[in-house]
């Protein structure tokens, strides 16, 4: 309901203030109050979000204010960056969070403009309010809800079908038999106080053979969704032989990396007090790991080279999904960008056109991976002729990136300042600026290949690309400390830390992939190939769409892979026939 609709209630907040009713106080004492320790940082006023819901006023005689809800809003402040102190001066995006109570039918743009009336009554205030979001109450059931429900019930409801399916005609039968099978080799002997070997006369199981029970195509299709089965095949610490044990140990540990990152960036601007904890964690060369977490993303590109499987299992896991979140009111109208996977195409100031923003990383994913042929089939042919187009797309990618860095004055990092938005929508998201790691994780790929992973090089040589690949990720990561503390790079060296520290970042990552799969790791491939990483490292993609807690992102992808993710693996295998063996 707009103001259009209810036009007492937004003049009567003001009338009211003159000759208050009882629910008034309500309204003021659920509204935010400026707090102890403003100065050093404390600019997160949330107020009381029960208390104003709670609030249900009843038409007075002796006031000007109709009925009325309680209606919460979130407003937003902007901070100058004169008044941040060092090294926080660059950035912008500081705001005072204000919680503020007012009747339901005030509209947004109504609480923005009373208070920006307030406001610019004080004296010497240049702040204004710059946004404005009111929480609706609990909605009613819409027809999308009710569809979503009847898919995830359908899941649930063939979950439970499908795991029985399994306990019943196959593992309690399996069980069976190996019970029996044991008993007949004398590895059992004792059931119900009689001793059996395997030399009695009776035999406990007849001469007839027991058949093993094969389902069928129903059968293969209800099993897909076992979670017994399912739950197995997560947690199973076994690898098919000639896998790449290390990428388990890079997979868990990059997205682990990627949660702590975004916990910082989603959490710190709701935390008591986060200007005095930012500025001192600034000041930590150390904190530059997670200062520039963004790179770890690049590892995941690096790491995206899996054939069939991205076009279709991440279409169906994704897509099925995709109608339906927090972002509700944009992914109603915008899901069908995010469904062809063409959502780091959209510009992200037209917040209609936005759903679910952080799968920018899927849309870039697919686009690699549908321009693969164009380097792949080339270098089935001739290796020269293969090389050669992998590197006209990386010169390629460079050139954009260096100009599109130059052109739009670019800084190297987010939290280094500059425009947001010109940052993440020209640069961050876009495929011709994020290929470069893509490109070395191919190569690297081919080259294992063609190598059969066996390659053995002299120990001083391979000593010198360690400490080369770990000086350079080191100067990648740390290397922004003087940018972040007031120190800034001229235009043309953010342009070509821009260009080139996601290739090289890349070409660190594969080669520690390449070193531990030839023999050549040492201690780091016994780290990274550690058993325990297998199944976590299973998590990793259900994990990065649960953001941001680490332990609740992996219980929540354990279950959503149960559900969702290993289910239509399990259905892709049924329909195209993978994995049979042909008597």
């Amino acid at each position: 309901m707009d103001a259009a609709a209810k036009p007492p209630d937004f003049l009567g907040v003001i009338d009211a203030a003159a000759k208050p009713p009882a629910d008034f106080f309500d309204v003021i004492d659920a509204a935010a109050k400026p707090p102890a320790d403003f100065l050093d940082g404390d600019i997160t006023w949330l107020g009381d979000y029960e208390e104003c819901l709670a609030i249900h006023s009843n038409l007075t005689e002796d006031t000007a204010i109709a009925p009325f809800d309680g209606e919460y809003c979130l407003v937003g402040i902007p901070i100058p960056a004169k008044v941040i102190p060092n090294p926080l001066a660059a950035v912008s995006q500081y705001l005072v969070r204000l919680g503020v109570c007012v009747p339901d039918g005030c509209s947004e743009n109504d609480t923005l403009i009373l208070l920006n009336t307030v406001l610019s009554k004080i004296p010497n205030n240049t702040m204004l309010a710059a946004s404005v979001h009111c929480q609706d109450p609990d909605r009613e059931f819409d027809t999308r809800a009710t569809v979503v429900i009847v898919i995830v019930s359908l899941f649930m409801t063939v979950m439970v079908i499908g795991t029985v399916y399994d306990v019943l005609y196959l593992q309690w039968p399996k069980s069976k038999a190996q019970t029996m099978a044991g008993l007949l080799n004398g590895e059992v002997t004792e059931i119900y106080h009689h001793k059996i070997t395997a030399e009695e006369d009776t035999p406990l199981i007849g001469d007839k053979t027991t058949q093993e029970y094969k389902p069928g195509t129903f059968g293969k299709i209800l099993l897909s969704f076992s979670v017994y089965t399912n739950g197995a095949k997560i947690l199973s610490t076994n690898q098919s032989a000639g896998s790449l044990t290390s990428v388990n140990g890079i997979r868990f540990i990059s997205m682990s990396w990627v949660i702590l990152g975004h916990t910082y960036a989603f959490l710190s601007p709701l935390a008591d007090n986060q200007l005095p904890f930012t500025i001192l964690m600034f000041k930590r060369w150390t904190f530059g790991a997670i200062l520039n977490a963004l790179v770890s993303v690049d590892t995941f590109f690096t790491l995206s080279v899996d054939g069939i499987r991205v076009i279709i299992s991440l279409h169906w896991k994704w897509s099925s999904l995709e109608k339906d979140g927090m972002e509700v009111n944009y992914c109603k109208d915008a899901w069908y960008y995010n469904f062809f996977y063409i959502n780091n195409f959209v510009n992200l100031k037209d917040t209609s056109s936005q759903c679910m923003a952080w799968t920018w990383y899927l849309a870039n994913d697919m686009q690699f991976f549908v321009i693969s042929p164009l380097i792949i089939i080339p270098l089935f042919f001739s290796k020269a002729i293969g090389g050669i187009v992998m590197f006209v797309f990386l010169l390629g990618s460079w050139i954009a990136t260096g100009v599109i860095s130059k052109t739009y004055n670019m800084k190297p990092s987010l939290v280094a300042g500059g425009d947001f938005f010109s940052y993440f929508d020209y640069y961050y998201i876009k495929p011709y600026c994020r290929i470069g790691p893509y490109l070395v994780g191919m190569f690297t790929g081919y080259v294992l290949y063609r190598t059969n992973c066996k390659c053995r090089i002299n120990r001083y040589i391979n000593l010198f690309v360690w400490i080369v690949a770990a000086g350079l990720a080191i100067i990648i990561l740390y290397g922004l400390y003087d940018e972040i503390n007031g120190h800034p790079m001229s235009v043309n060296v953010a342009a070509l830390y821009n260009t080139v520290h996601r290739t090289l970042w890349g070409a660190c990552v594969c080669w520690v992939i390449f070193a531990c799969a030839t023999g050549n790791g040492g201690y780091v491939n016994t780290i990274l190939s550690w058993k325990a990483f297998i199944p976590l490292s299973r998590l990793t993609y259900c994990a990065c769409i649960f953001l941001p807690n680490m332990c609740l992102s992996y219980a929540a992808a354990f279950i959503a892979s149960l559900a969702f993710e290993s289910p239509m693996m399990g259905l892709e295998k049924v329909i195209f026939r993978r994995g049979e063996k042909k008597d």
